[in-house]
């Protein structure tokens, strides 16, 4: 009697296993990185190493309630030779477009960054509202002046925008 009890407990939990339990629970993705090259503008320096980081960034003012908002930004790796040199005489202007969309909301956008340093960088923290987010990037990095041979990438994605924590 006890075996045909545990046997008809183990069946039901199995039947109510693949019955309510058959989906998988995955959470949106709040961040992204990635690492692109793009060309330079000096014929003969070598292609530059970007690394990107996209994501859900949560900023308060003043004390005030955390507001969430995506943000972007891209430069060479730390390690890269190309980051630490402090006196470089001919610089990259960068120009960055960033197109989003809300597909919650239906909002939408570009964010633009002009830079001029001693390696190219940009991004943006942008008001997007809160929900599933697609954004695209352009980035043209042009030698001293952005329309001096400008070497132009693009890369984009989605993610999630909230005011859950996502680290």
């Amino acid at each position: 009697m006890r075996k045909r009890l545990i046997l008809l407990v183990a069946s039901v939990s199995v039947i109510l296993a693949a019955t309510l339990g058959s989906g998988t629970a995955s959470a949106a993705p709040q961040y992204n990185s990635l690492d692109i090259t793009t060309p330079s503008p000096y014929p003969w320096e070598a292609p530059i190493a970007l690394h990107v980081d996209a994501g859900n960034s949560l900023i308060s003012y003043y004390q005030g309630p955390y507001v969430a908002r995506l943000g972007i930004n891209f430069q060479p790796p730390t390690t890269d030779p190309l980051y630490s040199q402090q006196l470089r005489l001919l610089n990259y202007a960068t120009h960055t477009d960033i197109h989003w969309r809300n597909t919650t909301t239906g909002a939408s956008g570009t964010a633009t960054s002009d830079q001029a340093m001693y390696y190219p960088w940009g991004g943006a923290t942008i008001d997007t509202g809160l929900g599933w987010v697609e954004y695209d990037v352009v980035v043209s990095t042009g030698a001293i002046f952005n329309w001096i041979n400008p070497q132009v990438i693009t890369f984009g994605g989605a993610l999630e925008i909230s005011l859950d924590q996502p680290y």
